[in-house]
């Protein structure tokens, strides 16, 4: 039975990273699943030590997803709608291009919706005939939440393992 709640619980921390490419906290339903394994087995293998360090890490990597974005953004002139709707457009993005390459669709779809989120409301802000700051814009807001994103997946596969290595 052991060896069953095992498999689960990696199959759901596997779910976990795959929701980051969603726009959602996986770094803390990670979080969440090792504070939830601890208290199951008596804190153990998973020690409120290592449980603080990983909060740190979630919230490193929050924030560093945040600013990444807006650094990606402001960088390329960006107007603090076009963040904004840089945001909505990766969340949209994401679910419409989830069913997309067994999944991987949802990375192109939260890309693509940072993208187009943020030229469309430069575009309305500003006017038609500022198309190509619109298209900096979105350029920029697209590679700030690129590499926002993998920072964090980057965190969250640590997390992962941090976790394997620890468990098993």
């Amino acid at each position: 039975m052991a060896i069953l709640g095992n498999v689960l619980f990696f199959i759901f921390l596997i779910i976990c990273l795959i929701v980051l490419f969603f726009g959602l906290p996986g770094t803390f339903m990670i979080l969440g699943a090792a504070v939830l394994y601890g208290f199951l087995t008596g804190f153990a293998k998973i020690t409120g030590s290592m449980l603080l360090l990983m909060l740190l890490f979630t919230i490193i990597g929050e924030v560093a997803e945040y600013i990444f974005g807006v650094i990606g953004a402001k960088r390329y002139g960006s107007s603090t709608k076009g963040i904004v709707f840089s945001i909505v457009g990766g969340f949209f993005g994401a679910i419409l291009g989830a069913p997309l390459f067994f999944g991987l669709g949802a990375i192109i779809g939260a890309l693509c919706g940072a993208f187009i989120g943020a030229v469309l409301v430069e575009l309305y802000t500003y006017g038609l005939e500022e198309w190509k700051q619109a298209l900096r814009s979105g350029w920029g807001n697209f590679l700030g939440r690129m590499a926002g994103m993998f920072f964090k997946i980057g965190i969250a596969i640590g997390m992962i393992v941090w976790i394997a290595v620890t468990v098993i």
